[in-house]
């Protein structure tokens, strides 16, 4: 028996050096990122790279992606899609956003148009192609320079930098002694360097303000987040303890940059209600009362907060600077500007050109003086500070007389662009309604988004085709149309406006566009983008009740025509109902050739005649409106 112990013993160290080549399996990489454990992808990746191909590369890729490796990111994508070009969305999404971030926008739009088609949300991809055509159209500033800072910190992130009476203050994730790692990223906590400030805190804290003479704002993650002050003594440490910031109130929760306004001293600062607000980061205003005391927070309005993120406020004279994800951006957080406008209101904010802006994060641009002006930004891959110098213009050189023609410069990829906006058809005021581009080959929905509060819109359709367009909002007729757009992006966009109809009691519409065969009621195939558009209305507005009613022209006997407009009728009604639609929302009705809307003399008339027409027959009230009609009565 000792000889057969013997071989198992060799054959089980073989098998078990064979399992180590091998490395992890793709099922336990794949729970590992289900788990966000994406360091330990990474790092199974170094100790056996090899092991690494095929779908393993994607989940690598992806793992450098979520902990802030961007070239690595990058190196790993190109080498998974260049042995297998078929991916899940989120992998291609990835993609294109690095490639995005490295100016490679041809190929950039094409992985956002794959990842659109595989299931990205489409809303997502809206804000994306927004980004990618303001970074064709991007103004550039020459007189700019931008110098990369070494701050001592080479293997982590950067950013945030602060001057307070001449030491600049950053905020840095690299590995110092007795430092917490992050479980998110792998990153070690938010700290403070390059002179270290005694706040006894392990974790994301950063300085964030100053009050002269003697005062040091910072961030802590306490709790929600908020801003806390150390205060200079002659002690040993040089600081107090970090205590609450007094002036800021309690609430909203979620507490992170700071600013004054020179010229009212009011407070700025910014939150995200504890990472519970729908719009993300907004920045809020505490109006200066004097004598030390503030106004309750107040959000800024539009156009200054979006339903994105905004941070970093920082106010110089009449101008207000902030960063902002809007989708005037050239790709996630830009560096916006707006001018003063009477004592307390701004302007409409401004992009900062090339090369301020770029198409990564750019964040936290504090220009303290000319000479001492800041930035962070995400450019060369991680996020690191930027200083900041301007040029003084100099004279345009003389024009130089050319003897021979030189190649023209192949012109910047253009994108579809339509615009418009979307009206009350009675009041023609603006109305925020939702459009949605729907494939009208495979009935897939491509790009969702809202109008602006004035109606106005602007879409960046993935790709040309044809396509049904559903503009919708509640209380409204929902509007569809089938568009047709071009292989060549027009120079301008494409401008196209929608009035919408309100519902309202006894409203009567014609379904223009539903279509049956010859002496049937079997519904066309050209029926369903009106079918899905009355879908749509009675899905968004489930308290009103509708009628069907058919008719024809005189073609026929009076019977025959009855109960062929019937049955059309039904058949609208029976779709609706197998889609999802209560009984309860809709009836239907056949009048015949009873009522024309034109002579059946000619046969325009009679196409006229032959129709299904909808009417609004019950508008149920809310429980809330039922109430407060009660109690006015």
């Amino acid at each position: 028996m000792r000889p057969l112990f013997l071989g198992g013993t060799i054959l089980g160290w073989v098998a078990l050096c064979f399992g180590q080549g091998e490395g992890p399996s793709l099922r336990r990489i794949e729970r590992w990122y289900e788990l966000g454990y994406y360091e330990k992808i990474i790092h199974a990746s170094q100790r056996n790279g090899i092991a690494f191909q095929g779908k393993r590369l994607f989940y690598l890729a992806s793992a450098y992606y979520r902990v802030g490796q961007r070239e690595a990111a990058l190196h790993t994508y190109r080498q998974a899609f260049g042995g297998m070009p078929e991916a899940e969305a989120v992998f291609h999404l990835e993609y294109a956003r690095l490639l995005h971030e490295k100016g490679d926008w041809v190929k950039a739009r094409q992985q956002y148009q794959i990842a659109l088609e595989k299931g990205a949300p489409a809303q997502e991809i809206q804000l994306y192609l927004s980004y990618l055509q303001n970074a064709t159209q991007a103004r550039v500033d020459t007189t700019y320079r931008l110098e990369r800072l070494a701050l001592g910190c080479n293997e982590g992130p950067t950013y945030a930098a602060y001057l307070v009476e001449g030491t600049l203050y950053y905020i840095h994730r690299c590995e110092r002694p007795g430092c917490k790692i992050y479980p998110t990223d792998g990153y070690p906590y938010e700290q403070v360097g390059e002179v270290p400030l005694p706040t006894r805190y392990r974790y994301h804290q950063g300085v964030v303000g100053y009050r002269s003479p003697d005062t040091i704002l910072l961030y802590l993650s306490r709790g929600k987040g908020g801003i806390y002050y150390m205060v200079r003594t002659a002690s040993a440490e040089g600081w107090t303890r970090p205590r609450r910031w007094p002036l800021l109130p309690k609430r909203p929760r979620g507490q992170y940059s700071v600013c004054e306004d020179p010229k009212t001293g009011d407070l700025y600062f910014v939150s995200d209600h504890g990472q519970k607000s729908a719009t993300g980061r907004d920045i809020y205003r505490l109006r200066s009362l004097g004598g030390g005391r503030y106004a309750p927070p107040e959000r800024l309005p539009m156009p200054i907060n979006t339903p994105y993120d905004e941070d970093a406020p920082f106010i110089v004279e009449d101008t207000f600077y902030f960063a902002s994800r809007r989708p005037e951006s050239m790709g996630g957080y830009d560096i916006f500007y707006a001018l003063r406008q009477g004592t307390r209101d701004w302007g409409p904010p401004i992009p900062m050109p090339v090369p301020i802006n770029s198409s990564a994060d750019d964040i936290y641009y504090y220009p303290f003086s000319p000479e001492a002006t800041y930035l962070s930004s995400a450019r060369d891959g991680l996020m690191q500070v930027y200083k900041v110098r301007r040029l003084k213009p100099e004279p345009l050189p003389p024009p130089i007389v050319q003897r021979e023609t030189l190649p023209e410069a192949p012109p910047s990829p253009r994108l579809l662009v339509m615009t418009g906006r979307i009206y009350d058809a009675r009041t023609q005021q603006g109305i925020s309604a939702q459009i949605v581009l729907v494939d009208s080959a495979t009935q897939k929905e491509l790009i969702a988004a809202y109008a602006n509060p004035d109606g106005s819109y602007r879409l960046y359709p993935p790709r040309s085709g044809r396509f049904y367009l559903y503009v919708q909002a509640t209380g409204y007729m929902t509007y569809v149309q089938v568009i047709h757009l071009p292989e060549m992006p027009p120079e301008e966009p494409i401008q196209l406006s929608i009035p919408l109809f309100p519902i309202e009691m006894e409203a009567t519409f014609q379904l223009r566009n539903i279509y049956f065969d010859f002496n049937s009621d079997r519904l066309r195939p050209e029926s369903i983008p009106e079918l899905e558009r009355l879908l749509r209305l009675l899905q968004q507005n489930p308290n009103i009740r509708i009628r069907f009613s058919g008719h024809t022209d005189n073609i026929g006997s009076n019977k025959y025509n009855q109960q062929l407009s019937e049955r059309r009728a039904r058949a609208v009604y029976e779709w609706l109902r197998q889609k999802g639609v209560h009984p309860i929302q809709m009836e239907y009705i056949g009048y015949g050739k009873t009522r024309p809307i034109a002579s059946n003399a000619t046969e325009e008339g009679r196409s006229l005649n032959r129709r299904i027409e909808m009417e609004v027959v019950g508008i149920r009230k809310s429980a809330g409106q039922a109430a407060l009609e009660s109690q006015t009565r």
